[in-house]
């Protein structure tokens, strides 16, 4: 009988220890997909701010080559399951966007649609993990 308890024992530390083995290995997993997220999207960042730089040359080869890199790293998050929020025009949305600044239009259509990207955000499998900052368009107040 004392055998019998001990090798139950035993079985139930075994037990105990896989799960705690599970669990610090799903935690390691969660941690290393978090710092892969903050990396690619730290890299799209850059190309962003890159981009929008490209814009004020007038190297039109340079430019193209730009607006080329980001729109293959815009795919490669994409197949990654990763969506770039952010789009000059689209409708205003509190759940993609954080309005950092209005401009004035007297042009009724623009109203609360985004005038600039200043900061693109990110949905990763449905959840939002960063709201893109944005400036949008208002009507003058009357």
């Amino acid at each position: 009988e004392e055998l019998r308890d001990a090798q139950e024992a035993q079985i139930i530390r075994l037990q105990s220890e896989t799960a705690e083995e599970r669990k610090r290995q799903a935690e390691e997993i969660l941690h290393r997909e978090e710092m892969l997220l903050r990396t690619v999207t730290g890299l799209y960042d850059q190309l962003f701010i890159l981009r929008k730089a490209a814009k004020q040359t007038e190297n039109e080869n340079w430019k193209r080559q730009i607006d080329i890199m980001a729109d293959r790293q815009k795919e490669a998050l994409a197949l990654s399951g990763i969506q770039v929020i952010g789009q000059n025009g689209d409708r205003f949305s509190y759940a993609l966007y954080d309005a950092v600044e209005t401009m004035e239009t007297d042009q009724a259509e623009m109203e609360l649609r985004v005038a600039e990207v200043l900061r693109c955000g990110y949905v990763y499998q449905g959840k939002v993990i960063r709201k893109a900052q944005a400036a949008v368009w208002r009507l003058p107040e009357m």
